[in-house]
Parts: structure tokens; sequence; C-alpha cells
């Protein structure tokens, strides 16, 4: 059970700026169909088409840009995730404000064994709180300082990294994602009235080798704890992510099954903000691990930025609402 806690904890690093290659339903959706149709989501890999490439992945980037600039964003978060026919909720909120400022605060329940995550930016330090049952651990960067050093690099492309190690949310996602996959697909879609750009992609050849070297069978293929590709749902007038879908391929077949559902309900954006929701208060007798020297160590190691964070490491061995659109439904 604790196993099924992390592998969450590892998926959702994505969206507190953990990249997956390295590491429900709202209340306003049709909750029966779409459960029904999420565990029969068909669809064919088709060939690469490079202007369509190029138009996802520039969609990507302008989505994510889209997101720095909003003054505020609040929203509901419900993460459903499939494993080998079981299917484990986890519920949580988002707040999003300016100058780094973030909070994020996640909890699932499986069986027995409870888990929570909890990331809380200031401005200047992001703290991440995980627990996986009794067990908690702490720890904080020092965002501004590893900013500043991404600054005086000319060798890292600043605006991905400023998004993966220091705003972390939402804009740390969609960078994640942009650096580590190759979008191939972009298309219009209506659903419950509402109008999305949907766009798709898979993992670049060298994250796919490294998903395929780590995989305990030896069979040269991605493991089934991994997905395969990635769909995500946006806005059409401002290109926020109401749903990001993480699919897989089951084995001798040639369709795409949802393996993780990120929706993003109760979307409020550029909305008023308490200044006290972006503060930590550290629990009694939990011991903070400050991880600003990885991340510095990683900006002088490398042009590209590694993210297997220390999390993931630690892991392994330890105002105005936007229209209320429904989340899109995983039946395309």
């Amino acid at each position: 059970m604790k196993n099924l806690l992390i592998l969450t904890f590892v998926v959702s690093g994505l969206f507190v700026a953990s990249s997956v290659a390295e590491a429900g339903q709202s209340d306003e959706s049709p909750k029966a169909k779409a459960d029904k149709k999420e565990d029969s989501t068909v669809k064919k890999e088709a060939g690469a088409d490079p202007e369509m490439a190029a138009r996802a992945t520039a969609t990507l980037k302008s989505a994510r840009e889209k997101l720095i600039d909003h003054k505020s964003v609040r929203a509901q978060i419900v993460e459903t995730l499939t494993i080998d026919n079981r299917r484990f909720r986890a519920t949580g909120n988002y707040l999003q404000g300016t100058d780094l400022r973030l909070r994020l605060d996640y909890k699932i329940k499986v069986g027995s064994t409870e888990g929570s995550l909890l990331q809380v930016c200031d401005g200047e330090i992001l703290w991440t709180r995980q627990k996986v049952g009794k067990l908690s651990a702490v720890s904080r960067r020092n965002v501004r300082e590893i900013l500043n050093a991404a600054a005086s690099s000319e060798n890292i492309p600043h605006n991905l990294l400023v998004a993966e190690l220091g705003l972390g949310g939402l804009p740390a996602l969609l960078a994640s994602l942009e650096r580590t996959m190759d979008f191939d697909t972009q298309k219009s879609e209506t659903i419950d009235g509402n109008k999305f750009t949907v766009i798709e992609g898979k993992w670049k050849e060298k994250f796919a080798q490294h998903w395929a070297r780590g995989n305990e069978d030896q069979s040269g293929q991605i493991p089934p704890f991994v997905p395969d590709r990635v769909r995500i749902f946006l806005d059409n007038e401002n290109l926020f992510p109401h749903r990001i879908l993480y699919l897989k391929q089951p084995p001798s077949k040639k369709i795409f099954r949802p393996m993780v559902v990120l929706d993003l309900t109760k979307v409020v954006l550029n909305g008023p903000i308490n200044a006290n929701d972006f503060s930590y208060v550290a629990e009694p007798g939990v011991q903070e691990r400050d991880i600003t020297q990885f991340y510095l160590r990683q900006l002088t190691a490398s042009k590209t930025p590694s993210k297997t964070g220390p999390e993931a490491t630690s892991q392994k061995s330890e105002g105005k609402q936007s229209n209320p659109k429904k989340s899109p439904k995983a039946d395309n």
C-alpha cells in the first residue's frame, strides 16, 4: 500500500516541480459517465506531423507563460490513479500568487494508510512536506538563490529552469512536460458545450530509453507504472489546463487507457488571496533538509538541469471566476 502512495507522489511530483521522467472528477463533471468511459479510452498513435508537432509545442509553451502572468490562480484538485484495475483518488487545493508564491495541499488514502503532500513558497523559500503513514519528511530550498544562479548561466534555458526549479506548481508541471516529451498532436474538442484545445505527446527518445533501461523485467519496454503518453485539455479562451491525462498502452494492445487523471476544477483566476496562505509553520520535532545546494550543483554540472530531484531520491530511500467549465471527460 505504501508503494502505491509513493507512486502517487512521484506522479504528483510533476505538479510540484519534479519531472515524472525522473521521478476524479469535479463537482461539475458528469461523474458516472466519465468513470465508465475512462477505462475504455481508445486512441491509436499516429505518425508525427512536423507542422502539428510545432503547433502543439508552441501551444504548450504559451499555456505555461499565461499561467505565470496571472496575479493569482485558485483551484481544487482531484487526481484519480488506476493501477492493476484498482482506482485511488486524491484531493487537494492549489493556490498560486505572484513573485513565486505557491501553496499546494494534497491528500490520499490507500487502504488504511494515509498520505499527504504540502508545498508552500513565500517567494524566497520553498518548503515541501511529505507524509506516508506516520513518516514525515520536510525539505526546503532557497528559490531566489537558485534563480539568481540560473540567471548568471548562459548555458541553461532560463524560462524552463525558472518554471521547473523556482515556480513550482502548474508552471513547473507544464515546463517538465515541455522538456521531457515530444508533443505531436493538437486538435479542438467541444465537451458539454465547452471548447478545449487538446494537445498530446509521448516521451522524448532519451527519456523513453531511460525508463526502459530501468525496467525490472529487462523487456526493453517502459515499466507498467510509468505512463506512455500525456494528453492536456486547455481552455480555448485562456489556455488554462483543466485536465491532464496520463495514458498507458496495455501489453499487446493498440489502445491507450487512462492511468492518471488530474482534474482542476472551480478555477478562479486573478481573484483576491491572503498573504498568510503562503506562510509555512514547521512541525515540532521534524527536521528540515536544505536541498538548495543540490540544485546549485545541477546548474554547474549540466546545461539541462537533472530532474532526479532530492525529494524523489529520498522517497526511494525513505478577482474573477473563470467560466465554470466542466472537466473534460476522458473519452477521446
